[in-house]
C-alpha cells in the first residue's frame, strides 16, 4: 500500500471526529474535551491512514465508556514529537492483557464483555498505521474500572 504524506495538522482531525461522532457522544452523555497545546501541531502524514488510525483509538474510548463518562483528548509538542492521548473514564485494562492489546485478534475479558462486536484487529491496525509514519503508540491504565490512556508518538514536521 502506498502511503501519500502530505503536512497534516493533528487538530483538524480530532475536528472531524468530534463532529462525526456527536450523536454517539450526545445518546451516552459524555463529556469530551480537547486540549490543545499552543504549538501549530502539523505532522507529516497519510492524512487518510493517520485520521483511520486515530479514529480507532477514539472510537475504542466512545465505545469503552459508560454513559456520563469523559474522554480527554490533549495535543501537545514535546521535544520533536507531536503526542496526542486519549484518555477514558471506561472499562480501563488489566496489567496482563495491557501487553497484548495491539496484537492481532486479543480482545480483553473485560472488552468482549462490553462490546461483543469488536474483532480485536483495530488497535492492531492502529499501531501499524502509526509505525508506518515513523511514530509510536502505547497504552497505559491503572486497572478495571479505572479508565485507559492511549497515545501516539509522531515526529513533527
Amino acid at each position: 500500500y502506498l502511503y501519500h504524506f502530505s503536512s497534516v495538522d493533528v487538530t483538524d482531525i480530532f475536528k472531524e471526529l468530534s463532529n462525526s461522532h456527536s450523536d454517539q457522544i450526545e445518546h451516552k452523555l459524555l463529556k469530551v474535551h480537547v486540549d490543545v497545546g499552543p504549538d501549530v501541531l502539523k505532522v507529516k502524514a497519510d492524512k487518510t491512514r493517520l485520521q483511520f488510525a486515530l479514529q480507532i483509538m477514539y472510537e475504542n474510548a466512545l465505545i469503552y465508556t459508560p454513559e456520563g463518562g469523559t474522554i480527554e483528548v490533549k495535543i501537545r509538542q514535546i521535544g520533536g514529537d507531536v503526542i496526542i492521548s486519549i484518555k477514558d473514564s471506561g472499562i480501563g485494562i488489566n496489567q496482563e492483557d495491557l501487553q497484548h492489546v495491539f496484537s492481532k485478534f486479543y480482545r480483553s475479558q473485560n472488552a468482549r464483555h462490553a462490546d461483543t462486536e469488536g474483532m480485536g484487529i483495530g488497535l492492531y491496525m492502529a499501531k501499524d498505521i502509526i509505525e508506518k509514519h515513523n511514530g509510536r503508540i502505547w497504552a497505559e491504565s491503572y486497572g478495571e474500572g479505572k479508565g485507559s490512556v492511549f497515545s501516539v508518538a509522531l515526529p513533527i514536521e
